[in-house]
């Protein structure tokens, strides 16, 4: 048996989780939560136990999508997604999310001169409205619209 880790986005991450672990799930969602309050970026980190015999029936498949001259980045998804199931959560990791310097200023001269800006991220709400203040993108007078495919339902399936 060897380990096979896997380092990515919650969303990714959470979807492709076995199951059972609901304690380290929710621990884990709570530090997401606080961590993207923070302004920080986060990674969820999760690995499968794999036999050796299944990892070599799985690599000759991902050889020949490997090598496929059609459709070759359709099969590489899907022999991907034959392995990257029944994941074990380990926790999560989060990073300070540097700005690039004069950033500020620029987006409130942009505003100045009457550009309309949206935010279109794949981030979590908490952090996108942190880094829209941090940037000058938004302030308190201002009025946030925020739309999200997040809802309880999506929540109680994960």
């Amino acid at each position: 048996m060897e380990d096979l880790f896997f380092i990515g986005a919650d969303t990714v991450i959470y979807e492709r989780l076995g199951d059972g672990n609901h304690d380290m799930k929710r621990l884990t969602k709570k530090h997401l939560e606080q961590f993207g309050s923070a302004g920080l970026r986060t990674l969820c980190l999760a690995y499968r136990e794999l036999s050796t015999e299944l990892y070599e029936k799985w690599n000759e498949k991902f050889i020949q999508a490997k090598s496929s001259l059609r459709d070759r980045e359709k099969k590489l998804d899907e022999v991907a997604e034959l392995i990257e199931k029944y994941l074990v959560l380990i926790g999560c990791a989060a990073i300070e999310d540097k700005r690039q310097e004069g950033m500020p200023a620029c987006i409130e001269t942009l505003f100045l001169a009457g550009m309309k800006i949206w935010v279109l991220t794949g981030d979590k709400i908490e952090t996108a409205i942190n880094i829209a203040y941090a940037c000058n993108l938004i302030n308190n007078d201002m009025k946030q619209f925020i739309i999200s495919s997040e809802t309880d339902a999506i929540r109680e399936a994960e």
